[in-house]
């Protein structure tokens, strides 16, 4: 019986094997590059997105209405005319909607806002805002109200988002035969971190609305008696 012969394996020659070595080093590295440069993006965009909201509460917290707001004018008027009753004013602030928008994902609803800047209980700041929510039609016959919405917004930082804390609606009644109601933009009170104030001037009447920030984070708004407009206009706070 004879032997059979081993059979011979031969490896590949040394260049080729090398060259594939190199190919799949290249394609690791690519693979890496792309994992590295996508998740830089995304930390790219969540970082973009963080400083928008930043900003936008900053704003927030500081916002002071503008002169013009305080004209004549007031910031929304119900305007009488021959064809009917339409309102004339200037609307939401931009810096408001957009963070309620970023922290709610979806709209506000308002009409206009009334209030927006940052009160405190004790030591724990906060964005309150007020809007107008449901504005009266006007015109003759039975007493219409009026509806104010609040919002209480807790301040976020680089780690986390400003998330809302509580929320609330105020009706506010008005006489009857409302032949001019011009609301004014409110401000902040500098002795009481707690108080704001707004005011809408009704039939020639004036009426002061204070607004207080309570402990648990809602928010309070008392009517005060009407006295002649033409007197009892507040002053702008600084």
């Amino acid at each position: 019986m004879s032997d059979v012969p081993p059979q011979l394996e031969y490896a590949p020659s040394a260049p080729r094997a090398r060259r594939w070595r190199r190919v799949a080093r290249i394609a690791a590295w690519l693979v890496v590059a792309v994992v590295a440069i996508t998740v830089s993006w995304k930390t790219l965009q969540w970082h973009a997105a963080r400083m928008r909201i930043l900003r936008l509460q900053k704003q927030c917290l500081t916002y002071v209405v503008p002169t013009l707001d305080h004209d004549s004018n007031g910031l929304f008027t119900l305007v009488v005319s021959k064809t009917g009753y339409k309102w004339e004013g200037r609307g939401s602030v931009l810096p408001w909607t957009s963070l309620y928008s970023e922290i709610a994902r979806s709209g506000m609803r308002t009409v206009a806002t009334v209030f927006v800047h940052e009160r405190a209980s004790g030591s724990r700041r906060r964005i309150v805002g007020v809007d107008l929510v449901q504005a009266p039609t006007g015109g003759s016959g039975a007493a219409s109200t009026m509806t104010f919405c609040w919002r209480v917004i807790e301040p976020g930082n680089y780690t986390g988002l400003p998330r809302e804390l509580r929320n609330g609606t105020t009706p506010i009644a008005l006489p009857p035969n409302v032949k001019r109601l011009v609301i004014n933009a409110g401000t902040f009170d500098p002795a009481d971190p707690t108080h704001f104030t707004f005011d809408y001037e009704v039939n020639e009447q004036n009426v002061v609305v204070d607004g207080y920030l309570k402990y648990d984070d809602t928010v309070v708004l008392l009517s005060r008696a009407p006295t002649t407009a033409s007197t009892s206009r507040p002053s702008t706070l600084p």
